[in-house]
């Protein structure tokens, strides 16, 4: 029989340890996994995001501003149906102010929009929004950019 109990706490504690490190490495591993699996559902998406911004697009006509509206005439210039309109303007202090237009431009059409507004506008960025599956995205990439938007007559 064994006289000393030292040596069996100790094979004890190896088994304790080791236990303690596999189960830490099955935690890590299972975060990495999920992470990993997140990470590359998010590129999926990004470049079915600019896949399908590569073929939208939007010709702004006659942009003047009123006291309370930005008018302009919106051609969709491609062939994915426009949803809509995302602005980013900014005010002659620099101020930013972001609209939205519902607004639907079929492919090749042209549709006169009204956008409501607060001040006079100096810079205006105009990007459309389109409908892939069930997600309507903001074509950044495709943005129309205008300085110096004049006053309507």
């Amino acid at each position: 029989m064994l006289k000393s109990k030292k040596g069996v706490s100790v094979w004890v504690s190896y088994v304790m340890l080791t236990a303690v490190v596999v189960s830490i490495g099955f935690f890590v591993m299972s975060w990495t996994r999920e992470t990993t699996e997140e990470t590359v559902q998010d590129i999926v998406e990004r470049g079915n995001a600019l896949t399908t911004c590569s073929s939208s697009g939007v010709d702004i006509n006659n942009l003047c501003q009123n006291t309370q509206t930005l008018n302009m005439d919106v051609t969709n210039s491609n062939d994915i149906k426009v949803e809509g309109l995302w602005l980013r303007m900014f005010d002659i202090y620099n101020r930013p102010q972001t609209s939205s237009r519902n607004v639907t431009i079929a492919p090749q059409a042209t549709k006169a929009v009204s956008i409501i507004k607060q001040g006079i506008i100096k810079d205006a960025e105009i990007m459309p929004i389109v409908k892939s599956g069930d997600k309507r995205i903001i074509c950044e990439s495709r943005k129309a950019r205008f300085e110096g938007i004049a006053v309507c007559s």
